[in-house]
């Protein structure tokens, strides 16, 4: 019930909508991680703490019995928003993209309505352009990630395993493989010669490492050793996954190569944050290889098609191995030629010791027992950036240039995304506490003591009860934030235990003149059902309800008029007898049943 309130508020959909309604893949881990958060009743700081930043949590919290990293699962929902599949200016839909990440961040956690100041100082609220664009700055330092879940802690039990058994074996073949030599007549972005993880470049998962300055054992029969002087997924195992991730850079050449050896591996160069290009070639021909395959040899991949129409443009570089692949990544190089450098010469790979085929059975004994990878949306740490204020929301005439900060109104310290999540979530920020007790009046009483729940600004509504907001605040936070906690406060007190009815020695004319709306709550107001509520009723009362937890959505069931692009294959019309909560939702096929009983659209805050 209350994971189904906080997926109204940041927009939860599995399909981006528009034209195609293409898939938000994953998304189901986000409904997933709430539940199990808002069950726990992990505190509402916290809570807040991983949405904005869990990804960078020193120590992130657990999943208490599958053992991957909870935490960075609340940072999906930055990525809820709508999208389209071939924008007329990709840098005009990043600022309208931004704009809809911001206006959530704001009502849903602050309850301001920051977004107001993307073309100019806002109107009513003590919030500048400024304010704004300092905000986007730690967007435009962030990426998207499909973060792998490593259940049970598998991937990275056993890839420590297998460097232990590397160990033994490494620096035995050190003169059979020696570094090769690269053509020098292209400016390099990166030549991976130290063999290890470039400052400013990242990862997810565990795959890709290293392969170092010498030649080592990699768990693969078919290559069963290290290329020095590059970055291998391969090495602990094709059944590991993970992203290489460059750091951001200005697109400088008409051509980029990828000098690389791979099987089942995509190589993406996002170019102004678009990440619709994977399902379609229209905006970025060229910059999207799928499935790549070298057959067993290096060769150099382009990055080319409309690549000289984003030349000033900010990009970064992802190698993706979801796919029982590896990719062994050699150089990155740009030129103003279609045509590629020689590939170096490298001499053939040594031959196995008793020792090495001893270790490389016993590897691959290890990693045939990997689990089946299992993703989720996030975000991840990118490049850090200053942004430039858009003049008058126009991304065409740049103004000042501002840090990432917080609102100047509220402190506006400089830092890093967790720096902002810690600001947000302080007990002394005067909104994030009011705000959330606020929200748990609302859903309990049908009112919110602030009725404009998600405008805490002059603009706003004035609390009909202000002391009562401000010790309900102050109670919330040393209550150790705790939801479940205010919750059965707010429902075991007299006020929620009213009847519906006015008490009888009250005077109706006397009511209808100090109090008409029950805005003063002399009586409990009536509230409507939801759609979740009444069609999860008539599942109880018939027997067909299903109690399990979690897991993939039920597809939509498709009436004969739920036509358009993008439609999916007709889920059951019972839905399976899941909980209204595990139901799809598809942003152009939303279910009947709930519009019916207005569910809220997932178009926005």
């Amino acid at each position: 019930k209350w994971a189904r309130h906080w997926m109204d508020l940041v927009r939860y959909a599995e399909t981006y909508g528009h034209e195609f309604d293409y898939p938000i893949d994953h998304a189901f881990e986000y409904r997933d991680y709430l539940i199990r958060a808002l069950n726990e009743d992990l505190p509402y700081d916290q809570f807040a703490i991983e949405h904005i930043a869990g990804d960078l949590l020193r120590n992130p919290r657990l999943h208490p019995e599958e053992q991957f990293i909870e935490s960075i699962l609340g940072t999906a929902f930055w990525y809820f928003h709508e999208a389209t599949h071939a924008p007329t200016d990709v840098l005009s839909n990043e600022a309208d993209i931004m704009d809809n990440q911001i206006d959530v961040l704001g009502k849903t956690f602050l309850g301001l309505t920051i977004s107001c100041a993307r073309c100019h100082d806002h109107k009513f609220d003590a919030i500048s352009t400024a304010d704004y664009y300092a905000l986007t700055a730690y967007i435009h330092g962030s990426a998207r990630q499909e973060y792998p879940l490593d259940v049970g802690r598998a991937r990275e039990k056993t890839r420590a395993k297998l460097e232990e058994l590397k160990y033994g074996i490494d620096g035995s073949q050190s003169a059979a493989l020696p570094t090769r030599n690269s053509p020098s007549d292209l400016m390099v972005v990166e030549d991976f010669s130290a063999g290890a993880i470039p400052e400013g470049w990242s990862t997810s998962g565990v795959a890709f490492a290293g392969g170092g300055t010498e030649a080592g054992l990699r768990f693969d029969p078919d290559l069963p050793f290290t290329v020095p002087g590059t970055i291998d997924s391969g090495i602990y195992g094709r059944e590991q996954v993970g992203t290489l991730r460059s750091p951001t850079f200005t697109i400088t050449e008409p051509n980029l190569h990828i000098l690389l050896q791979g099987e089942s591996v995509d190589v993406r160069l996002v170019i102004d944050n678009y990440q619709m290009a994977k399902f379609s070639g229209l905006l970025f021909r060229e910059t999207d290889h799928k499935n790549v395959d070298t057959k067993g040899k290096f060769r150099w991949i382009r990055m080319s098609g409309d690549l000289n129409k984003y030349v000033g443009h900010k990009a970064y570089l992802e190698i993706v191995d979801q796919k029982n692949g590896y990719a062994i990544l050699d150089e990155v190089r740009f030129s103003k030629e279609a045509i590629a450098p020689p590939i170096p010469k490298r001499e053939p790979v040594p031959a196995h010791t008793d020792s090495s085929v001893a270790a490389m059975n016993e590897g691959l004994r290890l990693v045939a027992k990997l689990p089946t990878p299992r993703f989720a949306v996030a975000m991840a740490e990118g490049t850090r950036e200053n942004a430039q204020v858009y003049v008058r929301g126009s991304h065409r005439s740049l103004g000042e240039e501002v840090p990432p900060r917080f609102l100047e109104a509220l402190g506006g310290e400089q830092g890093t995304r967790l720096d902002l999540a810690h600001q947000i979530a302080h007990r002394d920020n005067p909104l994030t506490s009011r705000v959330m007790v606020n929200r748990i009046w609302h859903h309990l009483f049908g009112r919110g003591l602030v009725s404009s729940v998600d405008d805490f600004g002059p603009m706003g509504q004035t609390p009909t009860h202000p002391d009562l907001l401000d010790w309900l605040a102050s109670d919330f936070v040393d209550q150790g934030w705790s939801m479940k906690k205010t919750i059965r406060d707010l429902v075991l007190s007299s006020t929620y235990r009213q009847a519906s009815a006015s008490h009888p020695y009250v005077s109706p004319g006397h009511l209808a003149e100090v109090d008409p709306s029950n805005e003063l709550l002399s009586k409990m107001p009536v509230k409507r059902l939801t759609g979740e509520a009444i069609r999860d009723s008539i599942l109880a009362v018939s027997g067909q309800l299903d109690p399990v937890r979690y897991g993939p959505s039920v597809a939509t069931h498709r009436t004969a008029f739920m036509t358009g692009r993008g439609g999916r294959e007709s889920g059951p019309l019972d839905g399976e007898g899941r909980r209204s909560l595990y139901g799809a939702v598809y942003r152009n096929f939303l279910s009947p049943f709930m519009l019916t009983f207005d569910v809220p659209s997932p178009f926005g805050p």
